[in-house]
């Protein structure tokens, strides 16, 4: 205490009270930067999957951000076309998007187009 710093103390003062799990959450706000701070903050709340989701939104271009979120949030079937829609070019979206509103036998002739 006599030798660290008032920011180091405070730091030094929280380990000696907080659990292990608060401790990690701890030393993460003390080392990181603002934006990764927000990240830590939010794993230490959130369930996996919505870690995952926290993960995603940190590191993902703003487009990829689009698609994992209508990941979490889309039937399976929906999350097919939105990662169709991500890949393919404007003309293959409108085949895809056919493709999952019509039923099976019209989509035998929209695949022949």
């Amino acid at each position: 205490m006599y030798y660290l710093s008032s920011l180091e103390q405070v730091l030094a003062s929280a380990m000696y009270y907080l659990s292990s799990s608060e401790q990690v959450l701890a030393s993460a706000i003390y080392f990181l930067s603002s934006s990764e701070q927000v990240l830590a903050s939010a794993m230490y709340h959130l369930s996996s999957l919505e870690q995952g989701l926290a993960l995603a939104r940190y590191y993902l271009s703003s487009s990829e951000q689009g698609l994992v979120s209508a990941m979490y949030f889309l039937s399976s079937s929906e999350q097919v076309l939105a990662s169709a829609m991500y890949k393919s070019s404007s003309s293959e979206q409108g085949l895809v998007s056919a493709m999952y509103y019509l039923s099976s036998s019209e989509q035998v002739p929209a695949s022949d187009m």
